[in-house]
């Protein structure tokens, strides 16, 4: 017997530079990455959905400064349970 059994991981991703206008598209990348997850397959676990929480925002790092943005997407996994 097969049941539906679903997770939802809510990642939140930090990117550095030396550069502001580098970190900003470091973040822009990562963004991309995520939302191109929906519908792939991921060690046999299908990405049913991935939802942007929080766009890539400038958030200097507070102590040192640093050019820093972060941005924040829930990963939505759909896989099927095998009872044994």
């Amino acid at each position: 017997m097969a049941n539906s059994v679903t997770d939802v991981a809510r990642l939140t991703v930090e990117c550095w530079a030396e550069k502001k206008a580098d970190a900003q598209d470091d973040a822009q990348q990562v963004r991309a990455a995520l939302l191109a997850l929906r519908g792939t397959t991921l060690s046999g676990v299908k990405v049913h959905r991935v939802e942007e929480i929080a766009a890539p925002a400038d958030s200097p790092d507070p102590d040192s400064t640093t050019p820093r943005y972060v941005l924040t997407h829930e990963v939505h996994l759909r896989g099927t349970y095998r009872k044994a």
